[in-house]
């Protein structure tokens, strides 16, 4: 028996990718993500992050653009993406180690009530 990703799934619901969904989809899928990230749709651009980070559902991990969409979200003010792009710095994911931006982030994140900024501010 073949393990099935919802993921695919998921996307596809939420962000009107239908039909058969799996791994042909998926360029779609971020092609798709990636549209809406362009246009300034922070959640596509956390998301997108997300993938990149990843690798999750075939997508290949591309640190590089997981920064680069993390950064764009965090920057435009979603705290999700805050989290994740402090994070990324605090475990050198794509960059050098950088406690102070990672602190600095996480610090934007949890002044909004993200629990994951607050939790990862505490360890810092």
């Amino acid at each position: 028996m073949h393990a099935i990703s919802l993921r695919p799934i998921v996307f596809a619901a939420i962000f009107g990718c239908w039909g058969a969904v799996g791994a042909a989809q998926e360029p779609d899928l971020v092609a798709s993500l990636r549209a809406k990230a362009q246009a300034g749709d922070t959640k596509a651009q956390y998301q997108l992050g997300q993938l990149y980070e990843s690798g999750a559902d075939g997508v290949a991990i591309n640190l590089r653009m997981a920064l680069l969409w993390f950064r764009r979200a965090a920057e435009a003010g979603d705290p999700q993406a805050q989290s994740a792009y402090g994070a990324m710095h605090a475990f050198g994911k794509g960059v050098p180690v950088d406690h102070a931006r990672a602190a600095a982030w996480y610090r934007k994140a949890a002044d909004q009530g993200d629990p994951r900024g607050q939790n990862n501010l505490g360890e810092q």
